[in-house]
């Protein structure tokens, strides 16, 4: 809930651009709580999913103003599924994804049969997504690098049916009460909080980070290792991340940013890796090595070939090692991690 009311607020202190991409099973709240939370921003517009005509001309119904023209030049795009993009034919696909880099980067135009039209702006993006949308890997090229990305899980156990059970009746209620206490939160935001470069080192160096652990890992048919695609650039995700965390700070009043801000921090690094990556590097040590069975028990991926695997794209960026010895062999993290990993934490 921070991070989309901060990347929603981030819009009033003209900070640099915020999307954050919120995954999560069926029902797990995506919609229902976090992006109708950040609804209670203005400007904002809902879409359930994605097409190039919906962005400056018509939606997908044919009706109304297209989200660009909605929004004018600053607003909060939410959209219910942006999964919908995985069923699209490869060249609608394409299109959007370009015009979707060119809106983040500021401005977009394009041509159609009743003229020429343009836009330019800020908008900041929260899009609920199931997790199948990390899997589809020529997206997350595309995409990837623009965005922040918190996981939700899905409520378990009789606590959570009983919850369930009380709002059985009540959703209308339950949906006014949120907006009014967002509302109430964006409301009291106070004034953007100074400077602190020991947190302008941190974001970069998680930034920095985050680069380097979403790096591309190419196998061919037979999921062998082919070769390591480029590391995406770090500025984009500092000011995205600073960006988070500034306002962040604002929406509860601090002067400037403190370890207030470090659970949220650690929430988007490691939700913004690739799952099964992101939990081998949280919780991993960082003065001694593990074997194959404990890293198997510590990130809690069960299945032998997937753990194989992503440790081996985990060597191939850098930032694992697996050192042999007597005993047979152990994994350690990089001394570049453990050097990102510190300064992030300020250890």
């Amino acid at each position: 809930l921070r991070a989309c009311l901060a990347t929603a607020k981030a819009l009033d202190y003209g900070l640099y651009c915020c999307w954050l991409l919120v995954t999560g099973p069926p029902s797990s709240g995506k919609t229902e709580l976090y992006i109708r939370t950040a609804s209670a921003y203005r400007p904002h517009v809902f879409t359930s999913d994605l097409s190039v005509p919906g962005l400056l001309s018509l939606d997908r119904s044919r009706k109304g103003e297209g989200v660009l023209k909605a929004l004018g030049s600053k607003g909060l795009w939410l959209i219910k599924d942006f999964g919908s993009i995985l069923g699209m034919r490869e060249e609608r696909r394409n299109e959007l994804a370009g015009a979707m880099r060119e809106i983040f980067d500021g401005s977009w135009d394009r041509h159609k049969g009743t003229g020429f039209e343009k836009w330019s702006g800020q908008i900041n993006l929260i899009a609920a997504a199931t997790p199948a949308i990390e899997r589809f890997h020529r997206i997350n090229a595309d995409l990837g690098d623009r965005f922040l990305q918190i996981r939700v899980h899905r409520p378990v156990g009789l606590e959570a049916a009983e919850k369930a059970r009380g709002q059985v009746g009540k959703q209308l209620q339950f949906r006014r009460e949120l907006l009014e206490a967002a509302k109430g939160v964006l409301t009291a935001a106070g004034p953007a909080p100074q400077d602190n470069p020991e947190w302008d080192r941190r974001c970069w160096a998680a930034a920095e980070f985050i680069a380097l652990a979403r790096t591309a890992v190419i196998r061919d048919y037979h999921h062998n290792l082919q070769d390591v695609g480029e590391t995406e650039g770090a500025t984009r995700l500092f000011q995205e991340i600073l960006s988070l965390l500034t306002t962040d700070a604002a929406l509860h009043n601090q002067s400037t940013l403190d370890n207030h801000q470090l659970p949220i921090l650690h929430r988007l690094i490691y939700d913004s890796l690739h799952l099964g990556r992101g939990r081998i590097l949280q919780n991993f040590p960082l003065d001694c090595g593990l074997t194959w069975s404990e890293v198997r028990e510590t990130s809690g991926i069960r299945h032998s070939e997937s753990l194989k695997r992503t440790l081996e794209d985990l060597q191939a960026i850098g930032l694992v090692n697996r050192v042999e010895n007597s005993a047979g062999h152990r994994y350690h993290l990089d001394s570049a991690a453990v050097e990102l990993i510190k300064a992030f934490c300020a250890i």
